[in-house]
């Protein structure tokens, strides 16, 4: 029977990120939160509090992103691939404004709506990764475990295509044809996987290395998040029923990272802001409210004098950004992601964790 890996002080190392309790609430209930919301907002459309908490939890969600950016070891980082963290954002603001103002909005939206689906996706993918690195699984389980989270997302998501008329229109116009055509091939593809990774689930078995714990309760949740989409209404409800679920697993994510990180206050003002934020919880739901109302506020305002396409281009851009950066940030391929964010991940939260070494960023 395989046993729960060592840290590098000889200490058990926990199969959980944070906790049983936590680990839940914000990761493992993804699927449960976002059927919640769907069911509250298609019971209850009078309650308008239904559709404050989301704008105020997603726009959290996306502004956090830009929160990376106040840590010394980032910052520092950050310069030194100026093309990646500062020309590419600057791009994609551009874009975003000129394919609204033109033909290619429905281009625009369709990019957002897909990018949206691979960015869900590939969250679900790193949070396993940390609770497979947890529960000592196999290296050469990752493949296995992200393609069969993928293929349940892309056949969902074909299944639906249809209700997305931006995305729908593009595709008719190659072919009428092609829309079933994709969920053939995705429903194809799903089903081939499938079939390999319950083949992977006896080969785990027979090494030594079962599926069990939390890596196999947060691949069930994870096989679990894009549900909406196969009974919501409609393809605009269904992504935010996904979407409720991986605002709290995201922000539960950067939450616990930075209260980690920073936990002893060290360094540059901006950095022990996250650390101020990450201890006083109550301050930290305030600042969220606020900034989620400062954005709604920015939408009436520009509405009131006829130019709302400004503010949602500027909308649009944010999502797009968010989308981008993460792919940055979170890059576990990149030595310095590894080295900054995994020991704060990984080790479990009752292990000693090493400081980043500064001194290495600083030289390259």
């Amino acid at each position: 029977m395989a046993e729960a890996p060592l840290t590098a002080n000889g200490a058990r190392r926990t199969a959980w990120i944070e906790s049983p309790l936590y680990d839940s609430l914000f990761f493992l209930a993804a699927p449960l939160l976002g059927a919640l919301y769907l069911l509250a907002s298609l019971y209850a459309p009078h309650l308008k509090i239904i559709p404050g908490i989301f704008f105020t939890i997603g726009m959290a969600h996306y502004l956090s992103t830009f929160s990376f950016y106040l840590g010394d070891d980032n910052r520092a980082d950050y310069r030194s691939h100026l093309m990646a963290f500062l020309i590419g954002p600057i791009a994609l603001l551009t874009a975003a404004g000129l394919m609204r103002i033109s033909p290619l909005l429905p281009l625009l939206l369709s990019v957002i709506y897909l990018w949206n689906v691979w960015h869900i996706s590939l969250q679900s993918c790193g949070i396993l990764s940390v609770y497979r690195h947890l529960n000592g699984a196999p290296r050469d389980e990752k493949r296995f475990a992200n393609a069969l989270l993928l293929s349940i997302a892309a056949a969902l998501v074909a299944w639906r295509i249809d209700a997305f008329d931006p995305l729908r229109g593009l595709l008719i116009r190659i072919s009428p044809h092609l829309p079933a055509l994709l969920f053939d091939a995705a429903l194809i593809a799903l089903t081939a996987l499938a079939a390999t990774y319950i083949y992977r689930v006896f080969h785990r078995a027979r090494i030594g290395s079962p599926l069990r714990g939390s890596e196999a309760l947060f691949l069930g949740s994870s096989m679990l998040l894009f549900h909406p989409f196969a009974w919501a209404s409609n393809a605009a409800a269904a992504t935010n029923g996904v979407l409720f679920g991986h605002f709290v697993q995201y922000l539960g994510l950067v939450w616990l990272l930075h209260r980690r990180k920073y936990a002893a206050e060290s360094g540059s003002r901006a950095q022990n802001a996250l650390a101020f934020l990450s201890r006083n919880v109550t301050v930290l739901a305030a600042v969220m409210f606020s900034l989620a109302v400062a954005m709604y506020m920015i939408g009436k305002i520009t509405q009131s004098f006829g130019i709302y396409g400004v503010y949602a281009w500027l909308f649009n851009a944010l999502v797009l950004i968010h989308f981008y950066l993460d792919g940055w940030i979170w890059a576990f391929k990149r030595p310095f992601v590894r080295q900054s964010l995994g020991p704060y991940l990984s080790a479990g939260p009752r292990t000693e964790i090493a400081p980043p070494r500064l001194d290495a960023i600083a030289a390259r």
